[in-house]
């Protein structure tokens, strides 16, 4: 009897039955996703995480609504900049939240990079992924935390800052 391969893993393909690996609740996947966020080194394997396993739980499409959430979408034009080096907006976002688990995710795009991002509300740390559009460079990770737009000696009004907590970190 021959072995057939299995096709290649796309995100959002569901795991064939018979797979080997067990089936998660959404909170389980969320939690494994909450402390990967939180002490993983490799961005990438979160993404990764997120889309082979939370994006396959059955509930996690149904769970959501749309939502929209200041401090992610000021984060995401604070990261947008710091590409671009220099000024720069969010052109789209759609959010989705999970109020159960404070974890809101969606996708955007920032400039010329079309991104996808993660975040837990009651941590206050996310992360974001960005590839250009003409793909003329790698894709980046960056774990955030959220950008409050507060007055900080020495930096004009309005301009979003990092507040609590470690700096961004990109990888």
């Amino acid at each position: 009897m021959r072995h057939r391969e299995q096709p290649p893993r796309l995100p959002g393909r569901r795991r064939p039955a018979g797979s080997g690996e067990a089936e998660l609740t959404l909170a389980q996947a969320l939690a494994e996703l909450k402390r990967l966020l939180q002490e993983a080194t490799e961005f990438g394997d979160i993404a990764t995480y997120f889309f082979d396993r939370v994006f396959e739980v059955p509930e996690f499409l149904d769970a959501g609504a749309p939502a929209r959430d200041p401090k992610v979408e000021a984060s995401l034009t604070e990261i947008g900049k710091r590409f671009a080096s220099g000024p720069i907006s969010v052109l789209s976002i759609m959010l989705i939240e999970i109020p159960d688990h404070s974890f809101v995710h969606g996708q955007c795009t920032v400039g010329r990079y079309m991104g996808m991002v993660i975040y837990f509300r009651d941590i206050e740390v996310g992360l974001a992924v960005f590839s250009p559009v003409d793909m003329d460079a790698d894709t980046a990770f960056v774990r955030f935390r959220p950008v409050d737009l507060i007055k900080v000696p020495g930096m004009p009004r309005g301009v979003p800052s990092l507040h609590g907590g470690p700096p961004m970190e990109s990888a």
